[in-house]
């Protein structure tokens, strides 16, 4: 593939790397040494870019053999290796960081995007006919794998008659799982859905749970009027495109809103975003790595999810004139977080 290239280079201020032609970059990580490592899912490969943005090579491939994917939806690296989730073909492509193939590691089924850890990996299975969903834990092959923790999806329900999934209860906010790992990979955060904001820190060692954050009010107030209108909407939407005698019924969380998003911050703290903006439009509660609250903040975007050193940010855009970028730039802030 030809790659028309423009790269800006500044020094301590960071990088910005446009690749016009690359607007299926999906998924990057920042490995321990600095390097970078883009996927680019609908043509099944990966660039490998060092920490100052140049490029070192690519590797993959369309394929169901060894090293190759199809259509993968994530990417993951540590010291030694870089994870492609190929999930179309049931496994994990391994490559070192010169893009030399490993090894494949057949995936469980049915489960949604695993997650390396110290310990082998975390993630999530969707939900059974009776709606149980699970969060495991397994070693560095998926064997043995454990479950921490279950809860029962609110969200949908599939009709026997049918077969068609509608609704089981409507929250006015999105209300899902949410996973993170820490860079280093030696602990991993578990937000379960419910009608109470409970956040669970595991150990990615020994794969076991070892603290829960717990918030015993509502982050704000539920604005009930707002709250029908998103509700009525949806419960329209759904009865008008689903035929079905099951009337989803609506709850109000204890907790609000929801937690739409977990991301470890490059100030070295543990975000939780909302599944909606609230008071003043800040968008996060941010806590320590050991689950301390530090207060509400406004100042570290949701999409900055990987970082190498603490005080740089690790991203990716797309800009209507220049395509995708990736890019490299210091964090600052001069008000990073308001106390209440």
């Amino acid at each position: 593939m030809f790659f028309l290239l423009f790269c800006l280079f500044t020094g301590d201020e960071g990088w910005v790397r446009n690749d016009l032609e690359l607007f299926g970059l999906t998924h990057l990580t920042q490995a321990p040494n600095g390097d970078i490592f883009v996927l680019d899912s609908p043509d099944h490969y990966v660039i490998h870019l060092s920490a100052s943005g140049q490029t070192l090579g690519t590797f993959g491939g369309e394929g169901s053999g060894p090293g190759e994917f199809c259509r993968a939806i994530n990417i993951m690296s540590d010291a030694d290796y870089v994870y492609v989730d190929d999930a179309r073909n049931g496994r994990i492509q391994v490559f070192n960081h010169q893009g030399e193939f490993s090894e494949t590691i057949t995936t469980p089924e049915p489960y949604t995007k695993p997650l390396k850890i110290m310990g082998g990996w975390i993630y999530q299975t969707r939900p059974d006919d009776d709606q149980k969903a699970c969060l495991m834990v397994a070693n560095d092959h998926f064997e043995y794998p454990t479950e921490l923790l279950s809860w029962v999806s609110m969200s949908e329900k599939r009709t026997r008659a049918t077969g068609c999934i509608v609704p089981r209860a409507i929250n006015p906010a999105p209300n899902n799982p949410c996973l993170v790992v820490s860079p280093t990979g030696d602990r991993a955060y578990f937000y379960k859905p419910g009608l109470k904001f409970e956040v669970f820190i595991i150990d990615g060692v020994n794969l076991e749970i070892t603290s829960t954050i717990v918030e015993d009010s509502p982050l704000a107030p539920l604005d009930k009027e707002w709250a029908e209108k998103k509700i009525n909407r949806r419960s329209e939407r759904d009865q008008a495109r689903v035929e079905s005698s099951i009337k989803p019924s609506t709850f109000y969380p204890e907790y609000f809103p929801p937690v739409a998003k977990l991301s470890i911050g490059p100030d070295g703290l543990l975000y939780v975003t909302p599944g909606t903006r609230w008071y003043d439009g800040s968008h996060h509660y941010a806590y320590t790595l050991d689950g301390t609250p530090q207060g509400r903040s406004s100042a570290y975007s949701r999409r900055h999810d990987v970082y190498y050193k603490p005080g740089w940010v690790v991203s990716q855009s797309y800009d209507e004139k220049d395509g995708m970028q990736v890019q490299v730039k210091p964090f600052t802030s001069k008000s990073r977080l308001r106390r209440h």
